[in-house]
C-alpha cells in the first residue's frame, strides 16, 4: 500500500494504533496506523495521492485526511511509545506480494 501511494519501499516496525470511523449507518472505514522506516525509493505522488513529502516533526502537522491521524501522530511524538511489535514473518509475507 505504501509503495502504491508514495513510491516508497518501507519496513514495518510496529502497529501504532487502529481507528474506525462510522461515516453513515452503511459506510465505515478502519485505519491501521503503522510505524515504518523507508528502505528505498523517492517520495512521489501516485494515482491515489495528491502530494507526498517528508515533514519535520518539529513543525506543526499539515491538514490530515482524518482527524484521528493527527491525534495518533501527536500521541506518538509526545509519548515516545513504540507501538505493538509486528511479527517479522508476517511482514515478510506482505512484502513478497506483488
Amino acid at each position: 500500500e505504501v509503495r502504491e501511494e508514495t513510491g516508497l519501499e518501507v519496513e514495518i516496525k510496529a502497529i501504532l494504533s487502529i481507528a474506525s470511523n462510522q461515516h453513515t449507518p452503511d459506510a465505515s472505514t478502519m485505519s491501521v496506523i503503522l510505524l515504518a522506516e523507508p528502505l528505498s525509493g523517492e517520495p512521489s505522488p501516485m494515482d491515489e495521492t495528491d502530494d507526498v513529502r517528508w515533514h519535520p516533526f518539529a513543525e506543526p502537522l499539515p491538514v490530515m485526511a482524518f482527524a484521528h491521524h493527527e491525534h495518533i501522530i501527536q500521541r506518538y511524538l509526545s509519548t515516545g511509545l513504540q507501538g505493538a511489535p509486528v511479527d517479522p514473518r508476517y511482514a515478510e509475507q506482505l512484502a513478497a506480494r506483488p
